[in-house]
């Protein structure tokens, strides 16, 4: 019997993604959470004199994004093809210290 179209045949192929890197890199610095005016830093808790009397300020998590294991975060997810990356769970935002 000859082959034809009834034939099954498997074929692999890889993805090539090229992007442009320093435009990746004047892009995050571009986003609205990397944007000082859109940051708080983070600060522990702390004993405060209010009046006569010390009360305990809580921990503040703060806003402030790590610029650049942001961008080494998304060059990853782009050249793995990643289609969403969530930078808060990738913990790419600054923490008080314990």
């Amino acid at each position: 019997m000859g082959k034809g179209f009834m034939e099954t045949r498997s074929y692999t192929t890889q993805e090539n993604v090229t992007f442009d890197k320093s435009l990746l890199q004047s892009e995050v610095k571009e986003l609205k959470c990397a944007q000082a005016e859109n940051q708080v830093e983070p600060e522990n808790a702390y004993v405060a004199l209010e009046g006569s009397e010390f009360t305990i300020v809580p921990e503040t998590e703060g806003s402030k994004l790590k610029v650049k294991e942001a961008y080494k975060a998304l060059d990853t997810a782009i050249s793995g093809s990643q289609t969403s990356i969530d930078l808060g769970i990738r913990r790419m935002y600054m923490q008080w210290q314990q």
